[in-house]
């Protein structure tokens, strides 16, 4: 059996798609686990009415906590049951039809903790899949894949064996809690399989808390990035190239985002994350040399340089930058 954990929170338009998706999977043998986060709008009622209509559907509903509560909530009601597998879906996206079969298979056949598919972007105008090379990995070379970001570090591409989420819970109250969770939970798997299906898509709304970039949802990002590049460098892939490489790039679009926010808070907001700003600048000072990485652009290297010293000219600076770079961006059309 899978448990399939949602957290619902404001989707109304859109969470219906999501749950028929998942009931309309080639793989029925689900439990599926609807976590209405507080929501204002009809999405207590649509949880409610999926419960009365499918017997494999149970709805709770919790005090607005965020999605790594309702996360979490969704995975005690799931061990109550013991499925062999869990695996985690947004209310506002939605899954191929055969998805969860792909991945269960693909991880009964192998014996695997972890299977992975890849994904579709969604648009309202397009469409943008990412396949995965099908292949088998240990431990190490599965740690790799991640942290290079071959897999992402988001939870719903994955299924998960339930025994191997024992012990991890999401960081409640902070943004960006997969990127948190994920790679703990990869370093505990003994076998990974990927497959070529692309069996998720991942609805871009404007309106989303992913899409909503304050700079406080930003310095979360940092936090995340810091905190993942600290225990590679006391594991064994700090000697790895290709992982520093990631890593760092990573830190440095984070850094470069809150550069480009800061500019736009007020005084007194700043003054609120002067020391963590700081600890940022001396971060980039430390581990980037001033002339950039390999193969960045003349535009990241001049952010980057700005990024070095926390100060309010370099704010407005990069902002400005940020805002030219943005202006020649072609951007597709977001989902309401």
């Amino acid at each position: 059996m899978i448990s399939v954990v949602v957290a619902v929170y404001q989707v109304e338009k859109y969470l219906r798609q999501c749950v028929e998706s998942i009931l309309a999977q080639t793989y029925s043998d689900i439990d599926v686990v609807l976590v209405d986060d507080g929501s204002q709008d009809s999405c207590p009622e649509l949880c409610d009415e999926f419960a009365a209509r499918d017997r494999r559907v149970r709805t709770y509903h919790i005090d607005n906590a965020g999605i790594a509560a309702a996360r979490n909530f969704g995975l005690e009601r799931a061990r109550e049951i013991q499925p062999e597998y869990v695996i985690f879906a947004d209310g506002d996206d939605w899954l191929e039809p055969e998805m969860l079969g792909m991945l269960h298979d693909a991880a009964e056949e192998e014996g695997a903790d972890i299977s992975v598919c890849g994904w579709y972007t969604d648009y309202v105008d397009m469409s943008a899949p990412v396949h995965l090379k099908a292949r088998i990995y240990d431990n190490a070379d599965a740690m790799k894949a991640l942290l290079c970001q071959a897999f992402r570090f988001t939870v719903w591409n994955k299924l998960w064996r339930l025994e191997l989420l024992d012990g991890i819970e999401f960081p409640a109250g902070s943004n960006y809690e997969d990127v948190r969770t994920t790679y703990r939970v990869f370093s505990k798997a003994k076998k990974v399989v990927a497959v070529s299906y692309a069996g998720y898509h991942y609805r871009q709304r404007g309106s989303s808390i992913v899409r909503t970039q304050s700079y406080g949802r930003l310095l979360d990002r940092w936090r995340a990035a810091e905190q993942i590049f600290a225990f590679c460098e006391k594991s064994a892939y700090c000697e790895d190239k290709r992982i520093l490489y990631s890593r760092l790039s990573y830190c440095a679009v984070c850094a470069s985002q809150i550069w480009a926010s800061i500019g736009k808070c007020t005084v007194k907001e700043r003054k609120l994350v002067k020391t963590e700003l700081k600890q940022i600048s001396a971060f980039v000072r430390k581990h980037f040399p001033v002339s950039g990485l390999k193969d960045w652009s003349f535009y990241r290297k001049c952010i980057m340089i700005l990024v070095r010293r926390a100060f309010l000219i370099n704010y407005g600076i990069t902002s400005f930058l940020n805002w030219i770079n943005t202006k020649r961006k072609a951007e597709h059309a977001l989902f309401e």
